[in-house]
């Protein structure tokens, strides 16, 4: 993936929308994702969820600096971890179709980053 190193790019996307204004939705993003470059020095690869016409919560912040897909699982922010999954609650009150994205960012001009096995989900429901 050709990411940016200031902002992050859009890699996958969801759109919802709901039928009610007082419904919510449960955003879900699993993906692996990998550092590509010749030095570790600390260089990472990010991942992020973001909205259009929603408002998250919270959500997580994945990032590695694992040159391998590692199927490691472990916790947020390790530098081994490849596997991650990002959950988001859209709390907005609106019908407006809502967009839902999962956003990759690499730390380092000369570094690139690889995303695969990429899925992402809504799921609207009732408070």
């Amino acid at each position: 993936s050709q990411a940016a190193t200031q902002g992050y790019v859009n890699h996958l996307f969801t759109q919802i929308n709901p039928s009610s204004l007082s419904n919510r939705v449960m955003v879900v993003a699993q993906f692996d994702l990998r550092r590509v470059g010749t030095q570790n020095n600390n260089r990472y690869a990010y991942a992020q969820l973001a909205t259009a016409n929603g408002a998250y919560l919270n959500s997580e912040l994945a990032m590695t600096n694992s040159a391998s897909y590692g199927n490691q699982t472990n916790n947020f922010n390790t530098n081994n971890q490849t596997q991650f999954t990002l959950i988001g609650y859209d709390y907005a009150s609106n019908t407006s179709t809502r967009s839902y994205y999962i956003q990759v960012k690499r730390g380092h001009p000369s570094d690139n980053l690889e995303i695969r096995n990429a899925a992402i989900w809504a799921i609207e429901f009732t408070p």
